[in-house]
């Protein structure tokens, strides 16, 4: 799983050749005749790597030493809508394409360029472009993409090979810069230490993310996102964050006041600015035990006065009412830089930073 530095740097604006991919031995025009777009495309790919298109609309470039020994890799263009799993959202026709061997693992990213016509989504729906891969029947979401929406070109990376497509992503999260409403009052627990027909542990659990749950529908909605007032300016509003999963655990010992479990939300962060989309990882997590170790019971301390949670050093805000606890996560500082053309038609870098917050609702369970 990819984590997140203290502070991470994000260029919401695209490299000015995203449309046209360096290739040495083939071009990737991606308005060709209909009767060529259903050719499969055959290469050879080696050690020291290579690209294989076609002009249906899709690149992939393999980099040095992603295959130990010669690889045959073929792209086959598909027809319809249909990847042959469950996915997130809405795949945009003429956008499938397998990549064979399926299965076959990279041993380095390889960059993958498709096609995304603007004449298949709505200009709305432009920060909600994403990819998705189908491996074995499985459905992966390619939510780090950055888009030209100009040339119509998705980028994101893969690690192995499998069918491919761009989707318009229905799990999205717009960010707002104010805290989300609180629902309940500051009740952790529903009776006392002692207090009769109390139970010592009590358990708060969700889980949310792909293609089988959403993360952000409905009103008890599992995640939010908060961004600070700044970042909405600068971008006008045109920022959305891709959950790819969310989690949580928590068992509160109403006896002796600790808790063990984990809480964690990752995905990518969008921006856009013009004809270019940007997508940066983002994640917050807890946990009370190691990596790959069981969770630990911790002391914590609950301020009912100020809804706060003291948990393993971290100050967490929380609302609660008799069946679900909402938690503040602490925030991460990120830095956007965008180029800005002048009036006097030089460019210049302008750097802005501010806060993403996660807040995560789980419900009781016990």
């Amino acid at each position: 799983m990819k984590r997140n530095s203290p502070t991470a740097l994000f260029l919401a604006a695209l490299c000015a050749g995203a449309a046209g991919c360096e290739q040495e031995e083939q071009k990737l025009p991606f308005t060709v005749a209909e009767e060529a777009q259903s050719e499969a495309v055959v290469r050879t790919i080696s050690q020291q790597g290579g690209t294989v298109s076609t002009p249906a609309g899709v690149s992939l470039q393999i980099p040095p030493n992603a295959v130990q020994t010669s690889t045959q890799v073929t792209v086959q263009p598909q027809s319809g809508s249909d990847v042959g799993a469950k996915v997130d959202g809405r795949v945009l026709a003429g956008t499938i394409f397998k990549l064979m061997p399926e299965g076959q693992a990279l041993g380095a990213a390889a960059r993958l360029d498709m096609r995304a016509d603007p004449g298949k989504f709505s200009d709305a729906e432009a920060l909600a472009l994403a990819g998705v891969q189908v491996v074995g029947g499985v459905a992966s979401s390619l939510n780090d993409a950055s888009i030209d929406l100009h040339a119509g070109i998705l980028r994101t990376s893969i690690d192995r090979l499998g069918t491919v497509a761009v989707r318009v992503a229905e799990d999205v999260i717009r960010p707002t810069a104010s805290a989300p409403p609180p629902k309940g009052g500051p009740i952790f627990s529903l009776a006392p230490p002692g207090a009769a027909g109390a139970s010592a542990l009590i358990t708060y659990r969700a889980r949310c993310g792909g293609p089988a749950s959403s993360c952000t529908q409905g009103p008890d909605a599992m995640l939010s996102v908060l961004i600070t007032p700044n970042l909405q300016s600068h971008f006008e509003n045109q920022m959305a964050f891709l959950p790819d999963s969310a989690r949580g655990e928590l068992i509160f010992n109403s006896n002796n006041y600790t808790m063990q479990g984990a809480i964690e939300a990752w995905g990518y962060l969008r921006a856009r600015a013009g004809n270019a989309v940007g997508s940066k990882f983002e994640t917050s997590r807890i946990v009370t035990g190691t990596e790959t170790g069981p969770p630990l019971p911790v002391p914590v301390d609950i301020d009912e006065k100020k809804a706060s949670i003291r948990f393993l050093g971290k100050t967490l805000r929380y609302t609660a009412d008799g069946t679900s606890l909402t938690l503040r996560m602490p925030p991460n500082t990120v830095t956007f830089r965008r180029t800005v053309t002048l009036a006097d038609g030089t460019t210049q870098t302008v750097e802005d930073t501010g806060v993403f917050e996660a807040v995560i609702r789980l419900r009781r369970v016990q």
